[in-house]
């Protein structure tokens, strides 16, 4: 019996109205739903990562107020042992240039969030800030300071950039409207380039990790040419020796960076070790170091 026979079958019209609504009901369930989340993207411009809108993980926290994105942008680079960054306000003025062009154009947002070139009145000062920073964009007019920060270095390929070991400064903005908000951290204009360096992430003996969605990363930041990155084993293990399993990836573009995710949240406030074996173009370097998650 189709849907129409069993339709017209029935004798009253409220009867008839109440089968259509049911029926309604079930196209409208199974039908796949478009669900706009935030999207994130490197100076790179290689990659679109949809993100999820809360990041609960974090463990730093920082009061809030026009300095608040710099006391959380430290507080990681002195966890992982780097140098805090000074504000340059020049670099802010230059995203929050940019970051009210896209928020008056959301489908430049669509296109790459990095550039300025689907609506009119973009400037040569949002564009420069844009290619420099990471980028962040909210489909909705609710998104704070440390979401922004939080989110970026969840994210080995948007870390990479805020522990660059010779970064000395950098600006801020988030901007948001009635339907939208940008955010970006600028983390190329404050380069002072040195010879190849290297970053853990946790830092050796490190006290709070977050136990999940968290990435392990080992980073390498040179301005020489490298061919080739290769990972001859990972191993990660807590205090009783019980072997951590997980995925591996390797980035060598812009980000060279060897990442190393747990499949499985890790235990609170468990002692772990790490160890990494890789070649550099074909050069082996080794390295091995201990951390604390949170509670």
């Amino acid at each position: 019996m189709s849907i129409i026979d069993y339709i017209l079958r029935q004798k009253s019209i409220l009867q008839i109205m109440m089968r259509v609504l049911i029926i309604f009901v079930f196209f409208v369930g199974i039908l796949p739903i478009e669900r706009p989340g935030v999207v994130a993207q490197v100076p790179d411009k290689s990659q679109v990562v949809y993100l999820p809108l809360v990041f609960k993980n974090s463990t730093v926290s920082c009061p809030e107020g026009p300095d608040q994105w710099l006391c959380l942008f430290n507080a990681y680079r002195v966890t992982a042992g780097l140098n805090p960054v000074s504000q340059n306000t020049d670099l802010s003025y230059g995203l929050d240039v940019h970051t009210n062009y896209l928020i008056k154009c959301p489908k430049q947002a669509e296109v790459n969030m990095h550039e300025e070139t689907v609506c009119e009145g973009w400037t040569a000062l949002g564009r420069s800030a844009g290619a420099e920073s990471n980028m962040v964009w909210n489909p909705g007019p609710n998104y704070s300071v440390k979401q922004s920060v939080d989110i970026w270095i969840q994210f080995a390929r948007h870390r990479y950039g805020m522990l660059h070991p010779d970064l000395s400064q950098s600006g801020f903005d988030l901007s948001c409207n009635s339907n939208y908000c940008a955010a970006g951290i600028n983390v190329l204009a404050g380069l002072e380039p040195k010879s190849i360096r290297e970053v853990v992430y946790p830092a050796e003996n490190q006290i709070g990790f977050p136990k999940t969605e968290f990435p392990i990363t080992w980073a390498f930041y040179t301005t020489l040419s490298v061919s080739t990155i290769n990972v001859d084993s990972i191993k990660l293990v807590d205090k009783n020796g019980n072997l951590v399993q997980g995925t591996t990836t390797i980035y060598n573009d812009y980000v060279k960076e060897v990442v190393f995710t747990p499949e499985t949240s890790l235990l609170p406030n468990q002692n772990y070790y790490i160890e990494m074996k890789i070649k550099i173009d074909g050069n082996p370097k080794f390295r091995s170091w201990s951390f604390t998650t949170a509670p």
